[in-house]
């Protein structure tokens, strides 16, 4: 679902319109990121597409319900209009995103790094990150296309540097192994 480029600037991804919800309008949205409470002081969102803007509006109403966000949209007020923002991204303008504490990162800035083993070299490239819980999963794709999953811990994330887009890793012994 979530792949390079998808997220033009200067926007950041904060959910996932997963479904229509009630007869007023309502979307349901997959949170990105540990702070699904960033739904709360949200006043406009711009919806992606295919790596375009295709409408920002204004937020009228959030709720929370079970592990998703509801939101309702100023001038979204049938189910048919909400269906046009489907499988879309919800995004904010990158500086109205959030402070993050030490060692959290948007996952823009994980998507598209360079995976680096620090006694192996080069891995390959974040293709996915899967928020699961207690922890992330990234999707690694080496050159060769193979699919490569690491756990974002601190045991094996041992750098990210933003700027450069490397992460160093040190993986356990078979975690590589094909």
């Amino acid at each position: 679902m979530k792949t390079e480029n998808l997220i033009p600037d200067p926007y950041i991804e904060i959910g996932f319109v997963i479904k229509t919800w009630g007869n007023r309008g309502h979307l349901k949205i997959k949170p990105s990121g540990s702070d699904p409470d960033r739904f709360k002081k949200l006043r406009e969102i711009a919806a992606v597409r295919n790596g375009g803007v295709i409408g920002q509006f204004e937020v009228e109403e959030t709720r929370f319900l079970s592990g998703s966000v509801v939101i309702k949209l100023k001038m979204i007020d049938t189910p048919e209009k909400a269906q046009y923002l489907l499988n879309t991204f919800i995004c904010v303008d990158e500086k109205e995103a959030v402070s993050l504490a030490p060692w959290e990162f948007f996952i823009h800035q994980i998507r598209g790094m360079t995976v680096v083993d620090i006694n192996r070299g080069s891995i390959g490239t974040v293709a996915e990150i899967w928020e699961i819980g207690a922890h992330d999963i990234y999707r690694i794709l080496t050159d060769s296309g193979r699919e490569i999953l690491i756990p974002a811990v601190r045991s094996i994330i041992r750098d990210i540097d933003v700027e450069g887009r490397v992460i160093a890793v040190d993986c356990p012994e078979g975690m590589l192994d094909e």
